[in-house]
């Protein structure tokens, strides 16, 4: 059967059409900004959310400086629900937190999880709300790392490394950890876990017999949490916003204002949220050319 030549060059065209809508769309999604940000009224309360692994501190702190700049926040909520993550995300957050203070009444709000990394972020509020069942705690420091040698072995696979000093590839994959890196290692640890632990006793009223205890790494519920001092109330989302509406001194019912929600890149639009999660979570925890310090509870479980 004969092909007709102005069907095939329609179809062509049609393809072609159809090519340059997607690339078109792909454009308008990869370069639209921002949303305008949500101005609240007079007597409003910011919400901000910390979800899932903590290993970038950027969009937080930029959130947090949007409600620092609005006269019309009183209060603001730190919505948490994170197991830990990287220490020097958390580290900024808690100390922008601090000195937000200042200005404004800084409530956290644990939801099923607040510990490690997101609890050291929470000691810089106000005031701690977590529900009785919350997992909260586990005030340590970790840091892991794979040793595949023998795998390397085994795959008949070789490894060279030039390096400037003694312990530029400490933690590598591709060989045994001597003792002394083992040590420098673990000074390492010690001397972040201090600093974790001196922020808990400066921010938390602690018992003098419990510090040990609160501080060993273990994980606390809620309502144990609360009997510690780790928390100073049990409640809700909304009980935490009653209690910011209470330091902040508003009346009546506040606004919640949240953060405008950024453009998203385009490749995570197709491969989805989730899906983006789990590869950023691997992309940080699991590198092994980059040993880094972790905040995190039950190896980060």
């Amino acid at each position: 059967m004969k092909r007709n030549p102005l069907l095939i060059f329609l179809s062509i065209v049609g393809v072609f059409f159809i090519l340059a809508i997607v690339f078109v769309s792909i454009l308008v999604f990869s370069f639209w900004g921002e949303r305008p940000s949500l101005v609240g009224k007079s007597d409003s309360i910011g919400v901000i959310a910390i979800e899932g692994v903590i290993y970038d501190s950027e969009a937080v702190l930029k959130a947090l400086q949007k409600f620092k700049e609005s006269d019309h926040i009183k209060a603001i909520i730190v919505r948490i629900d994170s197991p830990g993550g990287v220490v020097g995300a958390s580290q900024e957050i808690y100390s922008e937190l601090k000195k937000m203070r200042k200005l404004k009444k800084i409530v956290a709000s644990f939801e099923s999880l607040g510990a490690s990394g997101a609890y050291y972020i929470a000691c810089g509020a106000d005031k701690i709300v977590a529900n009785p069942g919350t997992l909260t705690g586990s005030i340590g420091v970790i840091m892991e790392f794979a040793n595949l040698q023998k795998l390397y072995q085994w795959a008949k696979m070789d490894h060279t490394v030039i390096k400037s000093g003694r312990y530029k590839d400490v933690g590598s994959p591709f060989r045994p950890m001597d003792a002394d890196e083992k040590e420098f290692l673990n000074h390492l640890v010690k001397n972040v876990h201090q600093q974790f632990k001196g922020v808990v006793l400066a921010e938390r009223k602690i018992a003098p017999a419990n510090v040990e205890m609160v501080t060993d790494g273990r994980v606390f519920t809620g309502e144990e949490a609360k009997q510690l001092g780790l928390v100073d109330q049990l409640g809700n989302f909304q009980d935490a916003v009653e209690v910011a509406k209470e330091l902040a001194g508003l009346k009546g019912k506040p606004e919640l204002v949240y953060p405008a929600k950024e453009k998203m890149p385009l490749w995570k639009y197709f491969i989805g949220e989730s899906t983006t999660r789990l590869v950023d979570t691997f992309l940080t925890r699991e590198s092994l050319s980059s040993p880094l310090l972790y905040l995190m509870p039950l190896s980060g479980s």
